[in-house]
């Protein structure tokens, strides 16, 4: 799956798990835990409201809030518009840093998902631009 594009794109834009171990790997240091794979099939449903409590450390954000917002546009979701919202301006800094690392630095995702830009509004609220997808990532926080 890592040499053919083709069977790459086929498999991860129909599971989000697939999506996460190829494009994320660097982030899987031991076997996917059966707690994981539950956070990651919620998501695969599309669930309006999910609640998600967890140990530090056990993946959480790198799921939630890295892989499945890319996902979600990517995937067969499709989505257009997704919103992350944090406690604090600085979780919401930290996530927006995360992201924008991520898609600037991981050459797999880069390669699919690109071209990608980065805009600041009024509200101090941040956004990374898909135009490739006709898409968008807003990051906010409860204190904006």
């Amino acid at each position: 799956m890592a040499q053919d594009e083709v069977l790459r794109r086929a498999i991860t834009k129909e599971s989000h798990y697939w999506f996460f171990h190829m494009y994320f790997s660097d982030y899987i240091t031991c076997p996917t835990a059966d707690f994981q794979k539950k956070i990651i099939d919620l998501t695969e449903n599309d669930e309006s409201l999910v609640i998600i409590q967890a140990f530090r450390g056990s993946g959480k954000s790198t799921i939630v809030s890295m892989s499945y917002p890319i996902w979600a546009i990517l995937g067969k979701q499709q989505k257009k518009f997704v919103v992350i919202f944090s406690r604090t301006q600085k979780q919401a800094k930290l996530i927006f840093s995360n992201l924008k690392a991520e898609l600037e630095h991981n050459k797999l995702l880069a390669h699919n998902l690109g071209p990608f830009r980065e805009e600041s509004n009024e509200w101090n609220s941040s956004t990374i631009v898909l135009p490739k997808h006709n898409a968008r990532i807003m990051i906010s926080s409860n204190e904006q």
